[in-house]
């Protein structure tokens, strides 16, 4: 015996269609989606801060699409490499925001505890068009992006966020949004790729039962301790809407 079929009205087909479809364009590609997003709730809620200096989620995102622009007209795309030399800064948190936004996948090199030697294998290996760099750091590269000028970028007065389609970036989830390198202790450091629907997924997990970061809120703020270059660290912390201390 055949279960007899139904059929939907046509207009009541379509709004099933339209709803998958928002459902499908509004679902985030990237950890930068999540935080533009609490950017556009909270613009005024501090995003991170680092002695007696901060940003506010505005101000984050606008100092992340300048770099944004800067990294573009180097011809930085979606699934580039780019290294990124940089201690705990503000400069470092809006230029890994940069490089999500545009879908290039970035590789952390921390510039205060890594020996010249370590650093270099790395670069060698990954062999970028484009280098960041946000502090003090003895690398002489005519594809450095040096210290002063992402701090312009990042410090600059202007509030507005600069035109940037994002939209032509192209990320997938897939795609690899940063490389962790080993310590290369027993030989070579080697790099493991991480995909953005990892990092995606690891942000997002949690209840409440066993709520994610110990379940802080908008009113909290996270102290970052480890190095830039240590797993897990990177961006996660900004996308709950708290405030990220360097």
């Amino acid at each position: 015996m055949q279960c007899p079929k139904h059929t939907l009205p046509m207009d009541r087909t379509n709004d099933i269609a339209t709803s998958k479809s928002s459902s499908s364009f509004n679902r985030p590609n990237s950890v930068y989606d999540l935080i533009q997003k609490h950017a556009s709730h909270f613009p005024d809620h501090t995003a991170v801060s680092e002695g007696d200096s901060s940003l506010s989620y505005s101000d984050l995102i606008s100092a992340s699409r300048r770099v944004a622009l800067i990294l573009r007209k180097r011809g930085v795309g979606s699934q580039d490499i780019v290294p990124i030399l940089a201690s705990r800064c503000l400069e470092m948190v809006a230029c890994l925001l940069a490089l999500v936004s545009i879908g290039a996948c970035y590789v952390p090199i921390d510039i205060e505890n890594w020996s010249q030697e370590r650093t270099e294998a790395v670069l060698a290996t990954v062999s970028a068009k484009t280098i960041i760099v946000t502090g003090l750091s003895r690398l002489s590269s005519p594809n450095a992006i040096d210290s002063q000028e992402i701090h312009e970028a990042v410090h600059t007065k202007s509030r507005a966020a600069p035109q940037l389609d994002l939209a032509l970036n192209h990320v997938r989830s897939e795609d690899p949004v940063y490389i962790i390198f080993t310590s290369g202790t027993t030989g070579i450091p080697k790099g493991v790729s991480i995909a953005h629907r990892s990092l995606l997924h690891y942000v997002q997990q949690g209840n409440e039962d066993a709520p994610f970061n110990l379940g802080t809120t908008p009113s909290d703020k996270v102290l970052l301790l480890f190095s830039v270059a240590f797993d897990g660290i990177s961006v996660h912390d900004l996308d709950e809407k708290r405030s990220l201390t360097t």
